[in-house]
Protein backbone atom coordinates (compact mmCIF):
# COMPACT_ATOMS: atom_id res chain seq x y z
CA UNK A 1 0.00 0.00 0.00
CA UNK A 2 1.53 3.15 -0.84
CA UNK A 3 2.13 6.11 1.41
CA UNK A 4 0.65 9.75 1.40
CA UNK A 5 3.09 12.17 0.07
CA UNK A 6 2.93 14.00 3.44
CA UNK A 7 4.76 13.46 6.64
CA UNK A 8 1.45 13.17 9.29
CA UNK A 9 3.83 13.85 12.00
CA UNK A 10 3.99 17.77 11.01
CA UNK A 11 0.44 17.96 11.09
CA UNK A 12 -0.18 16.54 14.21
CA UNK A 13 -2.53 13.93 12.91
CA UNK A 14 -2.81 10.32 14.96
CA UNK A 15 -1.15 7.62 13.78
CA UNK A 16 -5.05 5.47 13.74
CA UNK A 17 -5.95 7.94 11.10
CA UNK A 18 -3.24 8.34 9.02
CA UNK A 19 -5.14 5.96 6.66
CA UNK A 20 -7.86 8.30 5.98
CA UNK A 21 -5.69 11.14 4.97
CA UNK A 22 -3.74 8.81 2.06
CA UNK A 23 -4.13 10.37 -1.24
CA UNK A 24 -6.80 9.32 -3.22
CA UNK A 25 -6.64 7.88 -6.56
CA UNK A 26 -7.37 10.23 -9.33
CA UNK A 27 -10.43 7.60 -10.52
CA UNK A 28 -12.91 7.92 -7.69
CA UNK A 29 -15.91 9.44 -6.78
CA UNK A 30 -15.13 12.90 -5.85
CA UNK A 31 -16.17 14.12 -2.16
CA UNK A 32 -18.86 16.54 -3.59
CA UNK A 33 -21.27 13.92 -5.34
CA UNK A 34 -20.59 11.59 -1.91
CA UNK A 35 -22.11 14.67 -0.15
CA UNK A 36 -24.69 15.33 -1.98
CA UNK A 37 -25.54 11.77 -1.97
CA UNK A 38 -25.96 11.89 1.52
CA UNK A 39 -27.90 15.20 1.41
CA UNK A 40 -30.17 13.37 -0.93
CA UNK A 41 -30.50 10.51 1.84
CA UNK A 42 -31.12 12.67 4.66
CA UNK A 43 -33.99 15.22 2.90
CA UNK A 44 -35.16 10.99 2.01
CA UNK A 45 -35.16 10.04 5.08
CA UNK A 46 -36.73 13.26 7.23
CA UNK A 47 -39.89 12.94 4.02
CA UNK A 48 -40.17 9.33 4.74
CA UNK A 49 -40.45 10.32 8.65
CA UNK A 50 -42.93 12.84 8.10
CA UNK A 51 -45.54 11.27 5.69
CA UNK A 52 -45.39 7.82 7.76
CA UNK A 53 -47.89 9.38 9.99
CA UNK A 54 -50.62 8.84 7.00
CA UNK A 55 -49.75 5.44 6.78
CA UNK A 56 -50.59 4.60 10.34
CA UNK A 57 -53.80 6.85 10.97
CA UNK A 58 -55.38 3.40 10.30
CA UNK A 59 -54.02 2.38 13.54
CA UNK A 60 -54.74 5.48 15.67
CA UNK A 61 -58.14 5.63 14.59
CA UNK A 62 -58.81 2.16 16.88
CA UNK A 63 -57.75 3.67 19.37
CA UNK A 64 -61.43 5.64 19.89
CA UNK A 65 -59.93 9.20 19.21
CA UNK A 66 -61.94 11.47 17.83
CA UNK A 67 -61.66 12.05 13.88
CA UNK A 68 -60.90 16.31 14.58
CA UNK A 69 -57.98 15.13 16.71
CA UNK A 70 -57.14 12.27 13.37
CA UNK A 71 -57.60 15.14 11.53
CA UNK A 72 -55.04 17.54 12.78
CA UNK A 73 -52.36 15.33 13.22
CA UNK A 74 -50.09 16.57 10.08
CA UNK A 75 -50.25 20.16 11.54
CA UNK A 76 -48.26 19.15 15.11
CA UNK A 77 -45.27 18.04 12.78
CA UNK A 78 -45.43 21.77 10.83
CA UNK A 79 -45.74 23.93 14.37
CA UNK A 80 -42.30 22.71 15.03
CA UNK A 81 -40.74 22.56 11.72
CA UNK A 82 -41.73 26.48 11.46
CA UNK A 83 -40.17 27.51 15.01
CA UNK A 84 -36.83 26.84 14.07
CA UNK A 85 -36.11 27.93 11.14
CA UNK A 86 -34.57 31.46 11.60
CA UNK A 87 -32.51 30.17 14.59
CA UNK A 88 -31.22 26.79 12.08
CA UNK A 89 -28.95 29.55 10.53
CA UNK A 90 -26.91 30.37 13.85
CA UNK A 91 -26.99 26.55 14.82
CA UNK A 92 -25.27 25.85 11.33
CA UNK A 93 -23.08 28.27 11.94
CA UNK A 94 -21.95 27.85 15.54
CA UNK A 95 -22.07 24.05 15.14
CA UNK A 96 -20.97 23.54 12.01
CA UNK A 97 -23.94 22.32 9.27
CA UNK A 98 -22.44 18.67 8.72
CA UNK A 99 -22.72 17.97 12.30
CA UNK A 100 -25.99 19.50 12.52
CA UNK A 101 -27.34 17.32 9.83
CA UNK A 102 -26.10 14.04 11.07
CA UNK A 103 -27.41 15.28 15.14
CA UNK A 104 -31.08 16.11 12.99
CA UNK A 105 -31.35 13.48 11.33
CA UNK A 106 -30.82 11.00 13.86
CA UNK A 107 -32.58 12.41 16.58
CA UNK A 108 -35.67 12.81 14.39
CA UNK A 109 -35.60 8.77 13.64
CA UNK A 110 -35.16 8.04 17.17
CA UNK A 111 -38.08 9.73 17.72
CA UNK A 112 -39.71 7.79 14.93
CA UNK A 113 -38.51 5.29 16.61
CA UNK A 114 -40.11 5.93 20.00
CA UNK A 115 -43.59 7.80 18.50
CA UNK A 116 -45.95 4.67 19.04
CA UNK A 117 -44.66 3.86 22.56
CA UNK A 118 -45.30 7.13 23.34
CA UNK A 119 -48.64 6.85 22.27
CA UNK A 120 -49.46 3.51 23.86
CA UNK A 121 -47.83 3.92 27.11
CA UNK A 122 -48.13 8.17 27.77
CA UNK A 123 -51.32 9.06 25.80
CA UNK A 124 -51.60 11.71 23.04
CA UNK A 125 -50.28 14.19 24.60
CA UNK A 126 -46.62 12.54 24.45
CA UNK A 127 -47.43 11.91 21.14
CA UNK A 128 -47.85 15.45 19.73
CA UNK A 129 -45.41 16.99 22.15
CA UNK A 130 -42.84 14.21 20.43
CA UNK A 131 -44.35 15.32 17.34
CA UNK A 132 -43.68 18.52 17.82
CA UNK A 133 -40.11 17.58 18.62
CA UNK A 134 -39.87 15.94 15.54
CA UNK A 135 -40.84 18.57 13.81
CA UNK A 136 -38.18 20.97 15.28
CA UNK A 137 -35.48 18.32 14.55
CA UNK A 138 -36.41 18.50 10.85
CA UNK A 139 -36.82 21.87 10.54
CA UNK A 140 -33.44 22.68 10.56
CA UNK A 141 -32.55 20.21 7.98
CA UNK A 142 -33.22 22.22 4.64
CA UNK A 143 -31.58 25.59 5.92
CA UNK A 144 -28.47 23.23 7.19
CA UNK A 145 -28.37 21.51 3.57
CA UNK A 146 -28.50 24.58 1.96
CA UNK A 147 -25.83 26.41 4.08
CA UNK A 148 -23.71 23.45 3.79
CA UNK A 149 -24.10 23.53 -0.31
CA UNK A 150 -23.41 26.82 -0.52
CA UNK A 151 -20.08 26.59 1.92
CA UNK A 152 -18.72 23.54 0.13
CA UNK A 153 -20.00 23.10 -3.42
CA UNK A 154 -17.79 25.34 -6.38
CA UNK A 155 -20.05 27.84 -8.09
CA UNK A 156 -20.15 26.48 -11.47
CA UNK A 157 -21.69 23.02 -9.96
CA UNK A 158 -23.67 24.65 -7.08
CA UNK A 159 -27.13 24.63 -9.34
CA UNK A 160 -26.46 20.72 -10.60
CA UNK A 161 -25.56 19.58 -6.76
CA UNK A 162 -28.26 21.56 -5.54
CA UNK A 163 -30.61 20.04 -7.77
CA UNK A 164 -29.55 16.76 -7.24
CA UNK A 165 -29.71 16.92 -3.75
CA UNK A 166 -32.93 18.53 -3.24
CA UNK A 167 -34.94 16.19 -5.93
CA UNK A 168 -35.33 13.89 -3.22
CA UNK A 169 -38.39 15.28 -1.61
CA UNK A 170 -40.05 14.80 -5.06
CA UNK A 171 -39.07 11.49 -5.38
CA UNK A 172 -40.57 10.61 -2.13
CA UNK A 173 -43.48 11.98 -3.22
CA UNK A 174 -43.74 10.19 -6.22
CA UNK A 175 -42.90 6.81 -4.55
CA UNK A 176 -45.30 7.23 -1.43
CA UNK A 177 -48.37 8.01 -4.07
CA UNK A 178 -47.51 4.93 -6.12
Amino acid sequence: MKRATFSYLEYRIPSYLVFFYQKVPEHSIPARYIQVLLMFTAILLVFYQRVNLSVAIVALNSLEETTTTNASQPKFHFWGTFSVQLLSGYLGSHYGTVKLLFGCVLGSSLISIGLPFALIYFGFEAFVALRVVQGCAQGIVFPAVYAHLAKWSPLKERSLLGGISQWAWRWDFYVVVY
